[in-house]
């Protein structure tokens, strides 16, 4: 009787307590599988620039990395017609936006979620830089990831982020059964502690009273 008493109590406690804490990811994003699709997704937009191509052609290989909508901004920001008249080309800039950032895919890129925005990014922090004809301050630089048709795809760029306003830091798949949680803050974990504990001492003491514990 009391070993089913505590599993009733336990169960009960996690019915109240998940609501609360509903901020699992829909999907979980695998750090080595997020990190060769940037990857790729790099080299495909440095390839644009070697060689004429089609319209089609160029949608058809960003396609394979990008959504729709964020193919559309590259190719507006990024491409243009040959100057022969023959493809187009994706003419190298010292200022491009919405190419990948040079990650160095190691400690210094991170992986977080956005729960509010059903979001994952890729980021990193990159030193002021003060040679060159572009100069900058230091800067976090992100690339969204949505999973659409099956696959991932990179849907969002930031050129200034700021992970503080992440929901969580990634708990990444690394177990198919893994799961991302948000870190609880202190009101959150007193919010936890109180409810847990009105449960504990309603439970506890209405059984007693019938003499079931």
């Amino acid at each position: 009787m009391k070993y089913l008493l505590r599993t009733f109590l336990a169960s009960l406690a996690i019915f109240i307590v998940i609501p609360i804490l509903n901020v699992n990811a829909d999907r979980q994003l695998n750090e080595e599988e997020a990190f060769r699709l940037l990857q790729n997704a790099f080299k495909t937009q440095v390839a644009l620039s070697e060689k004429p191509r089609s319209m089609e052609e160029v949608k058809e290989s960003l396609g394979r990395y990008f959504t729709p909508e964020y193919t559309n901004d590259f190719i507006e920001m990024n491409v243009q017609e040959n100057l022969d008249g023959e493809g187009y080309l994706a003419y190298g800039t010292d200022f491009a936006l919405y190419y990948i950032p040079f990650f160095t895919y190691d400690e210094n890129t991170k992986v977080g979620y956005d729960s509010d925005l059903n979001q994952w990014y890729v980021y990193e922090w990159f030193e002021e830089s003060s040679e060159g004809p572009v100069t900058y301050n230091g800067h976090y630089e992100a690339v969204g990831l949505t999973f659409e048709d099956g696959r991932w795809a990179v849907d969002d760029y930031q050129i200034q982020f700021n992970p503080d306003e992440l929901s969580t830091s990634a708990d990444l798949e690394d177990e198919p059964n893994n799961k991302s949680v948000k870190e609880v803050s202190t009101e959150e974990r007193g919010i936890w502690e109180s409810v847990l504990g009105f449960i504990r001492y309603t439970s506890i003491k209405s059984l007693a009273s019938l003499g079931w514990i």
